[in-house]
């Protein structure tokens, strides 16, 4: 991680509880937060960060998108990411971006498939009762469609 920063923005007890396993080339962590925080965290440029949130029990942004049951998110831009939120719980995986392109490209039998991401979030599936929504535009998806070389990865995109 290069920065994070943290603000609390509301009433309520600042206790913030936390559990992490911790790699070289991953990183798990659960976060569970009462009071209304607003955070802004700047990893390392070889890093990805997939967040989903768990439970919320106001209005939960992640770079500015308003969360949704089931919504997962990607960040890897050089920018971070930025969160909202007060009463949270959200679970994130953060991964080591050479490790994962060595690892789709041993199961590519080889080819060397570019992977290059952007931050997004994933349309909603049919029948999950969400109205489909475009992800923001930019990078993520034709850099995350690069990774499988020729299409786009289902199901998420």
């Amino acid at each position: 991680m290069r920065v994070a920063y943290t603000a609390q923005l509301g009433p309520d007890s600042p206790v913030v509880y936390s559990q992490r396993v911790c790699r070289r080339d991953l990183v798990l962590a659960r976060l569970q937060l009462d009071p209304k925080i607003a955070g802004h965290l700047v990893a390392d440029p070889d890093w990805l960060a997939i967040m989903i949130p768990l439970r919320w029990d106001t209005p939960y942004l992640f770079n500015g998108l308003l969360a949704r049951p089931f919504d997962v998110f990607l960040s890897s831009g050089p920018d971070g990411y930025a969160t909202l939120s007060e009463r949270r719980d959200n679970l994130t995986l953060g991964l080591r971006k050479t490790m994962l392109q060595n690892s789709l490209k041993a199961l590519s039998a080889g080819r060397d498939n570019e992977a290059a991401l952007r931050d997004q979030r994933p349309p909603p599936r049919k029948g999950s009762g969400h109205r489909a929504t475009k992800p923001p535009a930019g990078a993520v998806e034709r850099r995350l469609c690069r990774f499988s070389g020729r299409r786009a990865l289902s199901p998420f995109f």
